[in-house]
Protein backbone atom coordinates (compact mmCIF):
# COMPACT_ATOMS: atom_id res chain seq x y z
CA UNK A 1 0.00 0.00 0.00
CA UNK A 2 1.53 3.13 -0.96
CA UNK A 3 0.63 6.70 0.54
CA UNK A 4 -1.77 7.90 -2.27
CA UNK A 5 -3.78 4.52 -1.89
CA UNK A 6 -3.73 4.65 1.69
CA UNK A 7 -5.46 8.72 1.24
CA UNK A 8 -7.94 7.14 -1.07
CA UNK A 9 -9.51 4.69 1.47
CA UNK A 10 -9.21 7.30 4.30
CA UNK A 11 -11.14 9.61 2.57
CA UNK A 12 -14.02 6.55 1.17
CA UNK A 13 -14.31 5.97 4.76
CA UNK A 14 -14.63 9.79 5.74
CA UNK A 15 -16.98 10.12 3.36
CA UNK A 16 -19.63 7.92 4.52
CA UNK A 17 -20.12 9.75 7.50
CA UNK A 18 -20.20 7.10 9.95
CA UNK A 19 -22.09 8.61 12.98
CA UNK A 20 -21.37 5.79 16.13
CA UNK A 21 -23.87 5.54 18.86
CA UNK A 22 -22.17 7.60 21.27
CA UNK A 23 -18.86 9.80 21.44
CA UNK A 24 -15.71 8.43 23.41
CA UNK A 25 -13.08 10.42 22.74
CA UNK A 26 -12.54 14.28 24.55
CA UNK A 27 -10.59 17.16 24.33
CA UNK A 28 -10.18 17.23 28.41
CA UNK A 29 -7.66 13.57 27.76
CA UNK A 30 -5.44 12.19 26.01
CA UNK A 31 -7.44 9.41 24.69
CA UNK A 32 -5.42 6.15 23.86
CA UNK A 33 -7.44 3.16 21.89
CA UNK A 34 -6.40 -0.55 23.11
CA UNK A 35 -7.80 -3.38 20.83
CA UNK A 36 -6.89 -6.36 22.84
CA UNK A 37 -7.62 -9.68 20.77
CA UNK A 38 -10.17 -12.41 22.66
CA UNK A 39 -12.93 -13.73 20.67
CA UNK A 40 -11.94 -16.68 18.61
CA UNK A 41 -7.95 -16.87 20.07
CA UNK A 42 -9.40 -16.75 23.61
CA UNK A 43 -11.59 -19.28 23.14
CA UNK A 44 -8.82 -21.84 21.42
CA UNK A 45 -6.56 -20.53 24.27
CA UNK A 46 -8.95 -21.53 26.70
CA UNK A 47 -9.90 -24.72 25.55
CA UNK A 48 -5.92 -25.66 25.27
CA UNK A 49 -6.03 -26.67 21.49
CA UNK A 50 -4.48 -23.90 20.04
CA UNK A 51 -3.49 -24.34 16.34
CA UNK A 52 -0.21 -22.16 15.34
CA UNK A 53 -2.15 -19.41 13.63
CA UNK A 54 -3.90 -18.67 16.64
CA UNK A 55 -0.97 -19.06 18.96
CA UNK A 56 1.19 -16.35 17.09
CA UNK A 57 -2.23 -13.86 17.78
CA UNK A 58 -2.88 -13.98 21.12
CA UNK A 59 -1.38 -11.95 23.82
CA UNK A 60 -1.53 -12.60 27.29
CA UNK A 61 -3.43 -10.00 29.66
CA UNK A 62 0.44 -9.48 31.15
CA UNK A 63 1.24 -8.42 28.02
CA UNK A 64 -1.76 -5.85 28.21
CA UNK A 65 -0.75 -5.08 32.14
CA UNK A 66 2.97 -4.15 31.07
CA UNK A 67 1.74 -2.05 28.04
CA UNK A 68 -0.65 0.24 30.25
CA UNK A 69 2.36 0.68 32.64
CA UNK A 70 4.36 1.67 29.65
CA UNK A 71 2.20 4.06 28.35
CA UNK A 72 0.91 5.52 31.57
CA UNK A 73 4.74 7.64 31.19
CA UNK A 74 2.87 9.51 28.19
CA UNK A 75 0.82 11.47 31.22
CA UNK A 76 4.18 13.02 32.42
CA UNK A 77 4.47 14.66 28.89
CA UNK A 78 1.18 15.50 28.78
CA UNK A 79 -1.00 18.66 29.88
CA UNK A 80 -4.06 16.40 29.70
CA UNK A 81 -4.59 13.04 31.95
CA UNK A 82 -4.57 10.07 29.87
CA UNK A 83 -7.87 7.98 29.55
CA UNK A 84 -7.65 4.61 28.09
CA UNK A 85 -9.80 2.63 25.95
CA UNK A 86 -9.72 -0.93 25.45
CA UNK A 87 -11.62 -2.49 22.89
CA UNK A 88 -12.72 -6.13 23.11
CA UNK A 89 -14.81 -8.65 22.49
CA UNK A 90 -14.13 -10.32 25.64
CA UNK A 91 -15.88 -10.47 28.93
CA UNK A 92 -15.06 -8.65 31.73
CA UNK A 93 -14.13 -12.13 33.21
CA UNK A 94 -11.44 -12.41 30.29
CA UNK A 95 -9.23 -9.54 32.45
CA UNK A 96 -8.79 -10.86 36.08
CA UNK A 97 -6.08 -8.12 36.67
CA UNK A 98 -8.30 -5.49 36.08
CA UNK A 99 -10.94 -4.23 38.75
CA UNK A 100 -13.97 -3.18 37.24
CA UNK A 101 -16.19 -0.38 39.14
CA UNK A 102 -18.97 -1.25 36.91
CA UNK A 103 -19.32 -2.93 33.61
CA UNK A 104 -17.14 -0.24 31.55
CA UNK A 105 -15.21 1.38 33.80
CA UNK A 106 -11.84 -0.29 35.91
CA UNK A 107 -8.86 0.57 37.01
CA UNK A 108 -5.45 -1.44 37.60
CA UNK A 109 -3.60 -2.21 41.20
CA UNK A 110 -0.16 -2.51 40.29
CA UNK A 111 2.41 -4.50 42.53
CA UNK A 112 3.71 -1.36 44.14
CA UNK A 113 0.30 -0.56 45.17
CA UNK A 114 0.00 2.18 42.62
CA UNK A 115 -3.59 2.10 40.59
CA UNK A 116 -3.68 3.16 36.59
CA UNK A 117 -7.49 4.42 36.77
CA UNK A 118 -9.38 6.25 33.45
CA UNK A 119 -9.03 2.80 32.12
CA UNK A 120 -12.69 1.99 29.86
CA UNK A 121 -13.62 -1.10 28.87
CA UNK A 122 -15.65 -1.68 25.35
CA UNK A 123 -16.85 -5.07 25.59
CA UNK A 124 -18.46 -7.14 22.44
CA UNK A 125 -20.14 -3.68 21.26
CA UNK A 126 -21.31 -2.94 17.46
CA UNK A 127 -18.31 -4.03 15.43
CA UNK A 128 -18.36 -0.80 13.43
CA UNK A 129 -18.81 1.40 16.41
CA UNK A 130 -15.45 -0.48 17.75
CA UNK A 131 -13.85 -0.09 14.29
CA UNK A 132 -15.09 3.49 14.26
CA UNK A 133 -13.70 4.53 17.44
CA UNK A 134 -10.33 2.60 16.54
CA UNK A 135 -10.02 4.69 13.42
CA UNK A 136 -10.77 7.93 15.07
CA UNK A 137 -8.65 7.52 18.21
CA UNK A 138 -5.90 10.20 19.10
CA UNK A 139 -3.39 7.15 20.02
CA UNK A 140 -4.00 3.87 18.50
CA UNK A 141 -2.24 0.41 20.19
CA UNK A 142 -3.27 -1.93 17.66
CA UNK A 143 -3.08 -6.24 18.56
CA UNK A 144 -2.43 -8.89 16.04
CA UNK A 145 -5.68 -8.85 14.10
CA UNK A 146 -7.03 -7.81 10.34
CA UNK A 147 -9.31 -5.76 12.89
CA UNK A 148 -6.62 -3.75 14.27
CA UNK A 149 -4.43 -3.73 11.24
CA UNK A 150 -7.71 -2.20 9.59
CA UNK A 151 -7.91 0.72 11.54
CA UNK A 152 -4.12 1.34 11.06
CA UNK A 153 -4.68 2.05 7.41
CA UNK A 154 -7.98 3.66 7.96
CA UNK A 155 -6.93 6.24 11.01
CA UNK A 156 -5.12 8.99 11.31
CA UNK A 157 -4.19 8.14 14.73
CA UNK A 158 -0.63 7.99 16.11
CA UNK A 159 0.20 4.74 15.84
CA UNK A 160 2.05 2.75 18.91
CA UNK A 161 3.38 -0.90 18.98
CA UNK A 162 6.19 -2.75 19.99
CA UNK A 163 8.70 -5.23 19.05
CA UNK A 164 5.74 -8.49 18.67
CA UNK A 165 2.85 -6.72 17.34
CA UNK A 166 5.58 -5.15 14.66
CA UNK A 167 6.97 -8.60 13.71
CA UNK A 168 3.17 -9.44 13.26
CA UNK A 169 2.46 -6.92 10.64
CA UNK A 170 5.41 -7.45 8.89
Amino acid sequence: FDAAFIERLQAKFDANHYVPSQCLYSDQYLDIAIHIRRGDVWESFQAGDQRWEEKIRFMSESYYVDLLQRLRSFSYSSSKPIRFHIFSDGQSTDFPQFTFVNEREAYLTLDSDERIENIQFHLSQNSLDALYHLIKAPVLVPSKSSFSFLAVLLGKSRVFYDDAIYAFYQ
